[in-house]
């Protein structure tokens, strides 16, 4: 309730998102596609992302494209930000991903599949993913992440390439961890924190999210006490 929201309403059903998890901790999902929205809805998104940008410090775009709306649809709401002269950070998959990509947003988190797609490279291995995340770096994306799942991550940005490693821990409930990174990077760049320390932020949340059985939460002391064990190296 204490978030503050300012939705673009459509007269649909929202979609509804559902994360079991049972007595022995096994997660199921239940993801409803969600209903079609008309080309108005997506008209009207574009200028809530224009009008809201003005007074933003970042934006982020995360996940799938409702039906309806264009493949391509990350390009001109990407563009409608760096209009507006402020950064922004695509979280996507997929057909969204490889057409938001050509936007080039200040930001990507695409995983090890997603950065081959991107770039044409084989990531077989880090030092393979290392190559190919400093080809999307240097075609003008100005950090990117890649998720090595519980090893981590790597991050090429204009302060360096670095590998971030946090504690190992036993997992309890992983759904969220990835939009917790991003939320978190984001928070961070809106005050101005370098790259390496946002990664290290980032990764310790994401970490501590996965130590409660809530979807996509965690406890902000927790974290930050992670944050002290989480090695950021320089690579």
């Amino acid at each position: 309730d204490s978030i503050a929201h300012d939705f673009v309403r459509a007269n649909i059903e929202t979609r509804s998102c559902i994360n079991i998890l049972d007595s022995n901790l096994v997660s199921t999902e239940v993801l409803e596609g969600g209903c079609e929205v008309t080309a108005q809805d997506a008209e009207k998104l574009t200028a809530k992302v224009a009008e809201l940008a003005k007074q933003a410090d970042v934006v982020t775009f995360n996940g799938s494209l409702p039906k309806g709306m264009p493949k391509d649809a990350y390009v001109s709401l990407i563009e409608t930000v760096k209009a507006a002269g402020k950064p922004c950070i695509l979280d996507t998959s997929g057909e969204s991903l490889l057409a938001g990509a050509k936007a080039l947003p200040t930001v990507m988190k695409p995983n090890e599949d997603e950065l081959a797609q991107l770039t044409g490279e084989a990531t077989e291995d880090e030092a393979a993913v290392l190559s190919a995340a400093q080809k999307l770096h240097a075609s003008g994306v100005d950090t990117v992440i890649i998720s090595l799942g519980a090893k981590g991550a790597v991050m090429v940005c204009h302060e360096g390439v670095f590998k971030g490693t946090p504690p190992a821990i036993e997992v309890v409930n992983p759904v969220g961890a990835g939009d917790t990174v991003v939320g978190v990077f984001a928070a961070a760049m809106a005050h101005g924190v370098s790259r390496k320390e946002s990664l290290k932020m980032a990764l310790a949340s994401a970490t501590a999210n996965c130590l409660t059985s809530k979807t996509g939460s965690f406890d902000p002391e927790t974290a930050r006490d992670l944050a002290q064990k989480t090695e950021i190296v320089s690579l």
